[in-house]
């Protein structure tokens, strides 16, 4: 099962994409 793997890389997706919103 590849669906652990695939949630974490959304979720970092995620936090990097709201820190970036946050930096700039």
């Amino acid at each position: 099962m590849h669906s652990e793997e695939l949630l974490i890389g959304l979720f970092t997706n995620l936090l990097i994409l709201k820190n970036s919103k946050y930096s700039s």
